[in-house]
């Protein structure tokens, strides 16, 4: 845990809290526990950091633009000493999409990942809170030790958006030779060896994507979606009807 995140665990923990902070901290926060509508003028911006660590349960930051949510992100995470998600917005593209960088996808659904993973504090701007939410997609979970059906692995990462490539060399691409499986989960910050042994996991190795450097070894790997809709075989027959359909009544201009 950083040194900034475990300060705000001990301040949380022996000052932190409506009715230690006096004032009017303690009937906003009988308020907010009655889940009574309240608002809150004039405050600053660590004031409101400050709110948002107080409360209970889950809660939405929303900020007015992506700086504002990065910053008021950093900030409840160290005043609160938990976990907080940053959903940032995903680019909206129409055409030239092959030529766009993805990242900003990934980020949103790595996020989002987390978010169904039980984080309870997220922090977003206001774009991305009117974007669409993708329901939760697939993942995979690597353990050492144990067996699965390594073709079964890489046909599954497909079909969850990630790309086979020669090499690994961006978020979201992975490649196989052999029994070693490169990838670079949307939801991790550096690319991973898996070595398999037949259908047995034996190691997980990180690496640095621009040194090769090894990082320690990891236990778990968990992978997780990179796209935000999956189609599934079942899925087809309902996609073609609804093509089909649609074509009846398209017009040429």
């Amino acid at each position: 845990m950083p040194k900034s995140a475990a300060y705000g665990v001990a301040l949380n923990k022996n000052f932190f809290g409506y009715e230690n902070l006096g004032g009017e901290y303690a009937s906003l926060g009988n308020d907010i526990r009655l889940g009574v509508p309240t608002a809150v003028f004039g405050v600053s911006q660590p004031h409101k950091y400050l709110l948002a660590a107080l409360a209970e349960g889950s809660m939405l930051y929303i900020a007015a633009d992506a700086v504002s949510a990065r910053k008021a992100a950093d900030g409840i995470a160290c005043l609160s000493g938990k976990e907080v998600v940053l959903l940032t917005a995903k680019d909206d593209v129409l055409l030239y999409k092959e030529a766009v960088s993805k990242d900003a996808l990934f980020a949103r659904l790595s996020a989002t990942e987390r978010i169904y993973s039980g984080v309870c504090i997220v922090v977003c701007d206001i774009e991305s809170a009117m974007q669409l939410f993708p329901a939760r997609g697939d993942s995979v979970v690597l353990r050492v030790g144990d067996d699965c059906d390594f073709a079964g692995v890489v046909s599954r990462l497909a079909a969850m958006g990630y790309s086979r490539e020669y090499e690994v060399e961006a978020r979201g691409s992975f490649a196989v030779r052999g029994d070693i499986l490169d990838i670079f989960p949307i939801n991790c910050e550096n690319p991973v060896r898996v070595d398999f042994f037949g259908d047995t996991v034996e190691r997980i190795r990180p690496y640095d994507v621009v040194s090769g450097e090894r990082l320690p070894e990891a236990g778990a790997l968990k992978i997780a979606c990179a796209a935000e809709a999956v189609i599934s075989a079942r899925d087809v027959p309902v996609v073609k009807k609804a093509l089909a359909d649609g074509l009846k009544t398209f017009r040429d201009v």
